[in-house]
Parts: structure tokens; C-alpha cells; sequence
């Protein structure tokens, strides 16, 4: 007796319609894991800002944007301030490790030098980073490589070219909650970098978007972000000269996220901000005593 079986139309019919609810399925959780992204995104930045006011409480002042002592970097003080919160995000022993008299102590390889490290609270997962999210600059030796993050610390309107220092953190500031006159709830504190920009990239071969970002070098665009252009701000492909753009595509506010950027301001909160927010309004919330009256964003 022969025994029953699926024909070769019943297969294929079977076939399809797995297919089809495959299809069906891909975007529901594509868009299950972007939330995901997001939520994880708000809640570092949350981290941050609750790490920069335990040392605002213990310092009577917000960290400098990064510190950078005259002479040879490799041989003077030399932080940032994803340094100076190290002891706030339960980086205890890696805060320990660092070496304020001599910078050049903290560069080398991965895993093992201090500016090496990856710290998980300082990356996105929605960032366009590697993994380890790490840049490796090879030239010295023994090679320097540099654990990378996702966010900055808000410098105001301009962080870049010709720094306006009317923000928080910047080279050599030491802001306090009573500077910010416009009002911890409309000053920002925090936003997202996006590390994937291909025009960018096209224009400016030698610094590529994802070699920026570095948590641990006093460099302005590596550890501030600023309010120059529109959040998500990317380099036209009509563009010619990378000099024009540099500046302000490495200080831009920008995310992966669909739709806009997470953001923390200076009272701890933290915000979705569209990318229909208006340069005036973002460039507002940036400056922290300029007096402008914010409508609702």
C-alpha cells in the first residue's frame, strides 16, 4: 500500500505561504528590535546624565569637555570628560588605571590600554560601530587604538571651526547648574552620534565618519556635539570639498533611530527629538544661558 504523502503542488502552495508569513513577520520585528535600539539608547544617556550630576554634587561643577595641559600630549594631563565620569558609570577600576601625570601611560593596543577600552554605556547598539567598537591606528608602535562611543557631550552652538563654549562642556569649561539660566529642562546635557554617513566618507577619505568618537582623546569632535546643523544632518551627495562639511558633520547631533535622536537634558530627563526640529529650536536648547523662550518641541 502506498503510503500518503504531500504532492509537489501541495509543497510548493506550503512553501509559499511560509514565505509570505515570513514577509509578513520581518518588519514587525525589525521594528520590535529599533525600539529595542532606541530604549537602550535612552537609557545610557539617562546613565550619563545622572553620572555627570553625582560629579556636579561632588565637584560644584559639570566636567570640562576635556582638558588638554600644554607640552608633549604624550607626556602631560590629559582627560576627558567620558574620563571624569568613569567612577559615576561603576568604572571604578578603569578610572584607577588612568594616569593624569603622563597621557601617553593610557594609549595602546586593545584590549589592554586604558584608551582602548569598550565601555558598554558609552555605545548605542543601533550605531554603526564595529564590534569591538574600536578605531585601530596603526602607525605607532606598539599601535594605538581608541574604544569608541556613541554620544557627546553638548558644547553649545558650535563646537567645532569657531567654538561658541555657550553650551556645557567644552575644552577647559566647568559649568554649574545655576549657569544654566535658560533652565536645566530646556538645556541639553547629552545627544546621539551617527557614525554612518557614505558622502562623508566619499569627501574625506583620510578621517572617515567612524574613525571620530573617541572617548578617551581630547579632540572637540570626538567628545562634543553641537547644534550647527539639523539633527541626522548628513553630507549631500552634491558636495564637493570636505573641508566644507567637516566640521559640522563630525559635530552634528544625529542617530540610526528612525525619525529623530534620544537626548538628555540638563535635569536628568530625556527626550526624543524629531528630525523635524528646526535648527533654531535645537540651537536654542544648545546655548545654556541665552535667554530665548522655547515653545513646546
Amino acid at each position: 500500500m502506498r503510503r500518503p504523502a504531500f504532492t509537489l503542488v501541495e509543497l510548493l502552495v506550503v512553501i509559499a505561504i511560509v514565505a509570505v508569513l515570513l514577509a509578513l513577520l520581518l518588519p514587525a520585528v525589525q521594528k520590535v528590535r529599533a525600539a529595542a535600539n532606541r530604549a537602550h539608547c535612552a537609557n545610557n544617556l539617562k546613565q550619563l546624565a545622572l553620572a555627570a550630576h553625582q560629579y556636579h554634587d561632588a565637584h560644584h561643577s559639570f566636567p570640562p569637555g576635556f582638558f588638554r595641559a600644554p607640552g608633549h600630549m604624550r607626556e602631560v594631563t590629559v582627560f576627558t570628560l567620558f574620563v571624569s565620569l568613569l567612577p559615576n558609570i561603576e568604572q571604578d577600576n578603569l578610572a584607577r588605571r588612568w594616569d593624569y601625570q603622563r597621557y601617553g601611560n593610557n594609549r595602546g593596543p586593545y584590549p589592554t590600554a586604558p584608551a582602548a577600552q569598550v565601555i558598554a554605556v558609552y555605545i548605542c547598539p543601533a550605531d554603526a560601530l564595529p564590534r569591538p567598537a574600536i578605531f585601530r591606528n596603526e602607525p605607532s608602535d606598539p599601535p594605538d587604538h581608541w574604544g569608541l562611543t556613541s554620544y557627546g557631550g553638548n558644547a553649545g552652538i558650535r563646537s567645532t571651526g569657531w567654538p561658541t563654549s555657550d553650551g556645557v562642556f567644552y575644552e577647559g569649561s566647568a559649568v554649574r547648574l545655576a549657569d544654566i539660566t535658560d533652565g536645566a529642562c530646556n538645556t541639553l546635557l547629552f545627544g546621539e552620534r551617527d557614525h554612518f554617513d557614505p558622502n562623508y566618507d566619499r569627501l574625506c577619505p583620510r578621517d572617515p565618519i567612524g574613525s571620530n568618537g573617541w572617548w578617551a582623546y581630547p579632540g572637540t569632535s570626538d567628545v562634543t556635539l553641537s547644534a550647527a546643523v539639523a539633527i541626522n544632518f548628513l553630507v549631500p551627495a552634491s558636495a564637493l570639498d570636505c573641508t566644507k562639511v567637516k566640521a559640522d558633520r563630525l559635530s552634528a547631533f544625529g542617530s540610526r533611530h528612525p525619525g529623530g535622536a534620544n537626548f538628555a537634558l540638563a535635569d536628568g530627563s530625556v527626550r526624543f527629538l524629531s528630525t523635524a526640529t528646526s535648527v533654531t529650536v535645537l540651537r536654542y536648547l544648545s546655548t545654556r544661558a541665552g535667554g530665548e523662550v522655547i515653545e513646546d518641541y
